[in-house]
């Protein structure tokens, strides 16, 4: 029997996996590391690709990578000085 960690790393590539895999080795993560780990794993490794879960009643689910009609962020400090 595998251990979860082998299953991780033969999983596809995809925005959560390097975090993931750090917090199965014991490794601190950041907030967003962890928050994209848990999408990956959540999605069973994306294997179905990397798409939009369509779960809104998910807390995350407003930072999930893939979430269709995603807002792109942008600079805040845009000011013209006259």
């Amino acid at each position: 029997m595998r251990n979860r960690r082998e299953v991780v790393e033969q999983a596809p590539a995809a925005t959560g996996k390097q975090h993931l895999l750090r917090h199965l080795d014991g490794n601190r993560t950041t907030q967003r590391q962890a928050i994209l780990a848990k999408c990956y794993d959540c999605m069973g490794y994306y294997a179905d690709g990397r798409v939009d879960c369509k779960m809104p009643d998910c807390a995350l689910h407003p930072w999930m990578p893939y979430r269709e009609n995603r807002v792109k962020r942008t600079r805040r400090n845009t000011r013209t000085l006259t």
